[in-house]
C-alpha cells in the first residue's frame, strides 16, 4: 500500500464485503429479483446511481402509499409522476429505469460477468472508484470480480441467481 501498487483483497472473506463488491452484487440480485426492495434501495443510494436520502423517501412513500406491501420497484415505474422528484434527481432515475430495463430484458442474452461488465460501463463506476483515496485498489477489487465471474462462468453455465448464492456462500 505504502508503494501506491494496486492489489486485491484476497485474505479470508474481507474481499466481498468491500463497498464495490457490495454495490455491484446488489445490483445483480436487483437484476435477478427486482421487488427486493433492499438490494434496490441499496442501487439507488450507491454510487451506481447516486440518488439523494430524500428521493429514496419519496420512492419508498409513494410505493407505501398504493399499497403498504407494494415493491419500491413499483415505484420506480411511476418515478416521474412523483411531484417532488425534478431535475438531476429525476433524470437519475429515468436514466437508471431505461438502462435496468434494457438490460432486464436482455439478461439472458449476458454471461454474468459480462452484466457486471455493462454496469461498470453505464454507471461509469470504473471511473468513480479510481476517484476515491486507494482508487486503484477500489478499481481492481472491480475487474476481480468480473474475473471471478469469469472463471466460474468457464467451468460451468452461470445464471446471476447461482453467481449470487456463489459469492454470498463465500462471504
Amino acid at each position: 500500500r505504502n508503494l501506491h501498487i494496486p492489489y486485491y483483497v484476497v485474505s479470508g472473506r474481507g474481499f466481498y464485503r468491500q463497498p464495490e463488491v457490495r454495490d455491484l452484487i446488489s445490483f445483480l440480485e436487483v437484476l435477478e429479483n427486482p421487488h427486493l426492495d433492499i438490494p434496490l434501495a441499496a442501487v439507488l443510494r450507491s454510487p451506481l446511481v447516486r440518488v439523494t436520502d430524500d428521493t429514496l423517501f419519496w420512492l419508498a412513500h409513494r410505493s407505501r402509499a398504493q399499497a403498504p406491501r407494494k415493491p419500491l420497484y413499483e415505484a420506480l415505474y411511476q418515478s416521474e409522476k412523483i411531484s417532488q422528484l425534478r431535475g438531476e434527481e429525476s433524470g437519475k432515475l429515468e436514466s437508471f429505469r431505461i438502462f435496468f430495463l434494457k438490460l432486464l430484458n436482455e439478461k439472458e442474452k449476458w454471461s454474468t460477468s459480462e452484466c457486471l461488465e455493462r454496469v461498470v460501463e453505464w454507471s461509469r463506476y470504473d471511473r468513480y472508484v479510481l476517484g476515491l483515496p486507494q482508487g486503484k485498489r477500489h478499481f481492481a477489487n472491480v475487474r476481480k470480480l468480473i474475473e471471478i465471474a469469469r472463471e466460474v462462468e468457464s467451468r460451468e453455465p452461470l445464471h446471476s441467481g447461482d453467481f449470487i448464492r456463489y459469492v454470498k456462500n463465500l462471504e
